[in-house]
């Protein structure tokens, strides 16, 4: 992965050496240089691109994404609306402002972007389970179970939702079809060390 990234970055560099106004060239960049954790480069490049465009939703979600990273929660918040302002349907920018309300414990406002990115986007595993984790954290259990189930029949290869489902499953005393959820996600994460400990 590292070496497919640093060859697309040597590729967008080449391309904004000939033009450097290419708003194309330089939101991929940005998302090349995030993915290898370079993510203050990222972000220059993605204001670049958002100078030659400001209604560009894909760098204003990959902004928003990168400023999550740096911890930059309220900013993040802002390029993910400015994002649907140019794009309102568009999935992956509710999905990433539903996760950034949900770490700062805003659930009700997470919900209802969850909800708006599976509206587009009814087979975004990932988002069925953050959905499910913010319905838990308010007590609506059976939807939480749905989504979760919903996400694991989408991608029955992920760690976080079987875990997440476990969890779900202790608290309604169901140890046993909640130890099967947490060895199922030890096995595809080996090191997954909270499933390990719900184990042990």
């Amino acid at each position: 992965k590292l070496g497919k990234n640093a060859e697309a970055i040597a590729h967008y560099e080449s391309a904004l050496k000939i033009k450097p106004d290419l708003v194309e060239a330089h939101n991929n960049l940005g998302n090349s240089l995030a993915e290898i954790g370079r993510v203050d480069e990222a972000i220059e490049h993605y204001k670049i691109a958002l100078a030659k465009n400001p209604m560009h939703a894909d760098a204003h979600n990959n902004y928003g994404v990168a400023l999550a990273m740096k911890g930059r929660l309220p900013e993040a918040v802002e390029q993910f609306h400015k994002s649907l302002e140019a794009k309102p349907d568009y999935a992956s920018a509710h999905s990433n402002l539903g996760n950034a309300y949900a770490v700062q414990g805003k659930f009700d406002e997470a919900m209802v972007e969850y909800f708006a990115c599976l509206k587009t986007k009814p087979d975004d595993s990932q988002a069925h389970n953050n959905l499910a984790n913010v319905l838990a954290q308010k007590g609506r259990t059976d939807e939480a179970m749905e989504h979760y189930n919903a996400s694991l029949k989408l991608n029955a290869k992920n760690p976080e939702a079987n875990f997440n489902l476990g969890l779900l499953l202790v608290r309604q005393g169901k140890r046993d079809d909640a130890l099967a959820h947490f060895r199922e996600a030890l096995r595809q994460k080996p090191n997954y060390s909270d499933a390990k400990r719900q184990i042990e």
